[in-house]
């Protein structure tokens, strides 16, 4: 292939991914498994997929991590499906994807960047880092999701051996009684053709036997403030988590009730799509301070600068013009500072 239609057929690629990932959040990937330590303490590897690209060699492409850049060496070819799989050997200088937490990219000096990957304790991590010897796949179904998996296929297709685990545990309230007839809502997006339900015994347990993802868990009971918590399921094993719930305040006669306590509530919605409130209370009248930060700490909003009242309160947040992503908001009054985690989807 020459290299004006080379370029040619990038930027109908570009215009593809630029149209695809607007009318649909199924985007185009290239990275198709990665695994960062095998069992026997052998390096990583990186599987992708280039058969939107077509490509008859990778020379021009290389990765990017926190740390390093390092060029694919001249002359390697995917397979007839478009499969390569890349190791260090396979670099023209070192690259070392941490173990814990890494922002992976993969570039072509002409095109750009192709994709990028985080996992890990990062911000906007797609999943959590594997073990060794396990590896992170890509899998497809109505949608694009990574799974931890403890059965790698590099080289091959991948499939759904290896990427079966389950959660469990029990609904407490804050006094740490338990929670019969809570609700808990495993799910990638609200009310997804995926999302698990289950409802706790009398004993406030509940379990869902699931793929290996990265997923946010509601947890909702008749008079309590409803709870929204991230849960990573692990390969071939059984993940504990238990969640606690706070009571909703109740007012009788129109009596207000004073909180004891300077206290933040869950946003709701959340996950939210422009437009959230912040509930919080405090026992007696202070300058509030609400902000909204990203992961890094760096600032994104100032909500709220007032003296208020005592009492409990409210306000909203339009975020139409802040991208997708986890924040943090926090809440200081009284010498107090709390935060909380919000996701804005969009």
């Amino acid at each position: 292939m020459n290299r004006t239609l080379k370029l040619a057929k990038l930027s109908i690629l570009v215009c593809f991914i630029s149209i695809t990932v607007r009318a649909n959040p199924i985007e185009i990937r290239f990275f198709n498994e990665i695994l960062l330590e095998g069992s026997d303490g052998s390096g990583w590897a990186i599987e992708l997929d280039m058969s939107m690209f077509e490509t008859e060699s990778m020379d021009g492409w290389y990765f990017t991590s926190l740390q390093d850049t390092a060029y694919v060496i001249q002359g390697l070819v995917p397979d007839s499906l478009g499969i390569i799989v890349i190791r260090s050997s396979d670099l023209q200088s070192e690259f070392n994807p941490n173990l814990t937490a890494d922002v992976l990219s993969i570039w072509d000096e002409n095109f750009g960047v192709a994709e990028v990957f985080r996992y890990g304790d990062g911000e906007d991590a797609r999943i959590s880092a594997p073990l060794p010897g396990q590896s992170m796949s890509l899998m497809r179904s109505w949608r694009f999701f990574w799974c931890l998996d403890s059965s790698p296929t590099l080289g091959d297709l991948n499939d759904e051996e290896g990427i079966s685990g389950g959660v469990e545990g029990h609904v407490y309230s804050t006094t740490s009684a338990v929670i019969e007839g809570s609700w808990i809502i495993y799910e990638y997006l609200p009310f997804s053709p995926d999302t698990l339900f289950a409802v706790t015994d009398d004993n406030g347990y509940y379990s869902f036997d699931k793929s290996t993802e990265l997923r946010f868990v509601r947890v909702f009971a008749e008079g309590y403030v409803p709870l929204l918590d991230w849960v990573q399921v692990w390969p071939d094993s059984t993940v504990t988590r238990d969640f606690y719930l706070s009571p909703t305040v109740s007012l009788d006669d129109g009596e207000v009730e004073i909180p004891k306590h300077v206290e933040l509530a869950q946003n709701y919605p959340n996950p939210f799509n422009a437009s959230t409130v912040i509930k919080f209370s405090i026992p007696e009248a202070s300058q509030v301070e609400i902000d909204v930060f990203k992961l890094d700490g760096s600032p994104v909003a100032h909500l709220l600068s007032k003296k208020m009242t005592a009492g409990n309160h409210e306000i909203s947040w339009n975020a139409a013009s802040i991208p997708s992503g986890i924040y943090v908001y926090t809440l200081q009054a009284n010498n107090i500072k709390l935060s909380r985690k919000m996701i804005l989807l969009k």
